[in-house]
């Protein structure tokens, strides 16, 4: 038993090697790397629970603000074999988020990303990704398209854009309060009713002295689903 402990935990260790070796490279992000890693063990945990993962159909995930598309092929190949049906995949993120390398936009770009890590076999696509472009932060932008609803949204590292988003109001704590509804509002509204919401975000203070707001209006948000259930 000892022995198949050690071989385990050696396992394990070699599976973190990739994040501390881009730890060490300046370039790297290695907090996006770990963070992969600990979705994949959650989703362990989900998947042998039930939760929001589909045994007879595609589950669908919606990657709200996903950037240029890189982690989302990172995390999502982490724990594309807890989908028994594969992954039916969605992603959207401001029309403005341009790929300075080939012009595509940061949705069109990531579906194209998503699509090329199913092709080489890296995760199962049960469809062709679905790129939606989409205002998070203000307007009345849908997260998907009409009628679709996701089994995960996924939302991580993009809260403090909702100042870039704001104008002359991006100094106002109310209107980044109200950004932030708004952006939470879009994506619960996108959520199955049996869905499972993943998020990660920043709750110290920003480097430019703004005090985040992510921390005070998810536990808001909280405390109202928690009144509801």
């Amino acid at each position: 038993m000892q022995v198949s402990h050690r071989g385990e935990l050696s396992a394990q260790i070699r599976d973190y090697d990739t994040c501390f070796a881009e730890f060490l490279e300046p370039s790297g992000n290695g907090q996006k790397i770990m963070q992969a890693i600990l979705l994949r063990e959650a989703f362990s945990l989900f998947a042998a629970q039930s939760v929001a993962i589909k045994p007879d159909a595609p589950t669908v995930i919606l990657d709200v603000s996903c950037g240029p598309g890189d982690y989302s092929v990172a995390w999502t190949s982490q724990i594309a074999r807890f989908f028994p049906k594969g992954i039916a995949f969605y992603c959207t993120d401001y029309p403005e988020g341009i790929c300075r390398d080939t012009g595509e936009t940061y949705a069109i770009a990531t579906a194209r990303k998503m699509q090329a890590a199913a092709e080489n076999g890296k995760l199962g696509l049960a469809q062709v990704p679905v790129a939606t472009e989409a205002d998070l932060f203000s307007g009345r932008d849908a997260l998907m398209p009409p009628g679709k609803r996701a089994d995960i949204v996924h939302w991580s590292h993009s809260g403090y854009h909702v100042r870039d988003a704001l104008g002359d109001a991006r100094n106002d704590p109310r209107a980044i309060e109200a950004g932030l509804h708004a952006a939470v509002d879009k994506m619960w509204a996108a959520l199955d009713e049996k869905g499972l919401m993943v998020s990660v975000h920043e709750t110290r203070d920003s480097s430019d002295g703004i005090r985040s707001q992510i921390r005070p209006c998810l536990s808001e948000i909280l405390r109202q689903v928690r009144r509801c259930a």
